[in-house]
């Protein structure tokens, strides 16, 4: 249930995937809402500078 269903990712992290993904597009904040996602984010252990945040603590920034 916690992978991507095409066949190019079975068997591999969908943590790192996403990271992948982000890294592609030279994001600098992965944002999420879900707890389970952001502490596998952040486990993924190859972000390389790339910020894993909550929501929440983007808005949280953004209003001060």
């Amino acid at each position: 249930m916690w992978f991507d269903d095409p066949a190019q990712y079975r068997k591999q992290i969908i943590s790192d995937i996403r990271v992948r993904h982000a890294k592609a597009v030279d994001a600098e904040v992965i944002a999420t809402a879900c707890p389970y996602c952001l502490s596998m984010l952040i486990a993924a252990g190859n972000l390389d500078g790339t910020a894993v945040n909550d929501i929440a603590e983007l808005v949280l920034e953004a209003s001060e």
